[in-house]
């Protein structure tokens, strides 16, 4: 990211489930860590906007400056001609010109450690930094309630479904109907509600690129909301599922050139491709085997047999399951 600022690209897009802590954690420590020339410059020219007032007036500044938008949608207005640099993030799943990775957890476990967390517990939020840097936020603050989004705190149905369904065009006339039937509300309804998740000015659950809709941070959205599903929201997600992955693809079979005449004669599928590819939150990502355990010493475990793993003990799949939230 920043060879890219440094060498004046306009827009630099950053990918990866970063949500906005994510992004403002790591844009402030590439920039932290810039010890060349330019490392001092692009610090003292990089900003932080979240509000449509404030970039509105800072556009307007002729020295250039170095905007972090974690909405994509504030830069759609913003005039052709500026001088400034644009970091934005990109909706999941698309292109992006840095791919950020999750956390490291061992890294992240030893740095805990060394600030004094017991073994036990810097193992545990090595792992959860690893999903959600937010999540991780919550666990160590003192009153964790204080940095739990609003939508979490009130998980309706509408919530829930949307979680399921992580993504969709709404230009798309397929996705329209597999929203509405899977959130068994009218689409207008969703979409209204849609648009308020998606306006909270501290942690949206939403974001929006045009008719694009996604999950901000489909792994911290999962953690806060997917203890509330239903046996009923598995049961329309489902039904959703099934139609959208079952859907035939009618350029099948064709050759290049007859996929692209196919496509300007009008073939195509019903739904669109963001709802079929929509983010994906990992239930299992944490699970990186059992804790270390406080004297530091690791049990050895007796290999399986030749190509295959050794068999999970029931305490063991017992704590997997736990944190992954489902009750054996």
């Amino acid at each position: 990211m920043v060879e890219l600022l440094a060498s004046g690209r306009r827009v630099v897009t950053l990918g990866g489930d970063l949500g906005g802590d994510g992004a403002r954690a790591f844009v402030a420590a590439s920039l932290a860590m810039a010890d060349d020339p330019h490392g001092q410059v692009l610090r003292s020219r990089a900003v932080h906007v979240t509000d449509p007032h404030s970039l509105a007036q800072l556009v307007r500044h002729t020295s250039a400056l170095i905007i972090v938008l974690e909405d994509a949608q504030l830069s759609a207005n913003l005039p052709a001609a500026h001088v400034h640099q644009l970091v934005l993030l990109a909706p999941p799943g698309g292109a992006s010109d840095v791919e950020v990775p999750p956390v490291d957890a061992q890294q992240a476990e030893t740095f805990l450690r060394t600030a004094g967390e017991t073994w036990e517990r810097a193992g545990e939020l090595g792992r959860l930094a690893r999903r959600s840097l937010p999540a991780l936020r919550r666990a160590l603050a003192l009153n964790p309630t204080a940095h739990t989004p609003d939508w979490a705190q009130t998980p309706d149905l509408l919530r829930r479904r949307l979680l399921l369904l992580g993504a969709w065009d709404g230009d798309s006339d397929g996705d329209r109907e597999e929203v509405t039937r899977c959130a068994g509300r009218p689409y207008d309804e969703v979409q209204e509600a849609a648009l308020t998740l998606a306006r909270r000015a501290d942690y949206p659950m939403l974001g929006r690129v045009g008719e694009n809709w996604h999950l901000m941070s489909p792994e911290d959205a999962w953690l806060l909301l997917s203890p509330h599903l239903t046996k009923d929201d598995l049961a329309a997600f489902r039904e959703t599922a099934l139609d959208v992955l079952g859907e035939s693809d009618p350029l099948a079979g064709m050759s290049p050139d007859e996929g692209f005449h196919a496509q300007i004669a009008g073939a195509h599928r019903h739904r669109s491709g963001t709802l079929a590819s929509r983010p994906r939150a990992d239930p299992g990502a944490a699970w990186q085997g059992p804790p270390a355990r406080s004297r530091g010493r690791q049990r050895r475990r007796r290999p399986g047999p030749a190509g295959h793993p050794r068999a999970v003990r029931p305490r063991e799949r017992r704590q997997h399951l736990y944190r992954v939230g489902v009750t054996p």
